[in-house]
């Protein structure tokens, strides 16, 4: 894979929302925010402490609709009409990671963070987001082995059990065989109310990047409750 391929991987892979949990009725504890309040919720580069000194804002960053999404999910069977029916109304994500040059370099040495960041999805209700959850897990089963939308084989998923959120959280490890090197995804996502957030760390080696991941995800759940709280929206 050349690359330029590389760079697309790198920079789109942190959007995929990778989160597990269970389908939970009831009703839902807080509003659906408005976009600008998403905006407020994922972590500035200041935020993601000294592994993100050397990095550039990147994409996928901003607003993501169903449109966007769409396009940069992992998963080729995800569409616009796939996220409207499980409930997403729309997102926010903030990532940084390394220039070309340096994205091919990391991909050569077979070390080092590609890409750091943070994404927050609403849903019409709590019980949505646990649905989205529970899918998106069993979903990315479904394609260990498989050809994934943006470039690459996913070759292997791991879940990992996460403590310390007020709700469901879960960590993953997916490993990418972009038909040489290896890309290395670190997720911890949780729900909040009608949210689903989620922190991203992208390497270009298996070092363990837990520790580093859930902190910003703790990090991320407590910037995304006094938010809402600071907004009268309570989660």
């Amino acid at each position: 894979m050349s690359d330029t391929s590389f760079l697309r991987f790198a920079a789109i892979a942190g959007a995929l929302l990778a989160l597990a949990g269970c389908r939970d009725g009831g009703r839902a504890t807080a509003p659906r925010p408005a976009r600008e309040l998403l905006a407020l919720m994922v972590l500035p580069k200041a935020a993601l402490g000294p592994d993100a000194a050397a990095l550039g804002k990147t994409g996928p960053s901003g607003t993501l609709s169903n449109e966007r999404r769409a396009a940069s999910d992992l998963d080729p069977l995800v569409t616009v009409r796939s996220l409207e029916r499980i409930g997403r109304k729309t997102g926010y994500a903030l990532q940084f990671g390394l220039g070309e040059a340096e994205t091919a370099k990391a991909f050569q040495r077979g070390a080092g963070i590609l890409k750091v960041g943070t994404l927050v999805d609403s849903y019409r209700s709590k019980a949505a987001v646990g649905a989205a959850m529970t899918k998106t897990i069993d979903d990315l089963r479904r394609l260990e082995g498989k050809p994934l939308n943006v470039g690459g084989t996913l070759e292997r998923v791991r879940v990992v059990r996460v403590h310390g959120f007020r709700d469901r959280a879960v960590g993953l490890s997916l490993v990418i065989d972009l038909g040489g090197p290896r890309a290395y995804v670190t997720e911890v996502g949780f729900r909040v109310g009608r949210l689903a957030a989620v922190a991203v760390v992208t390497r270009a080696d298996a070092k363990d990047a837990f520790t580093l991941t859930t902190a910003l995800a703790r990090r991320l759940e407590l910037r995304i409750r006094r938010v809402l709280a600071a907004t009268s929206l309570n989660a």
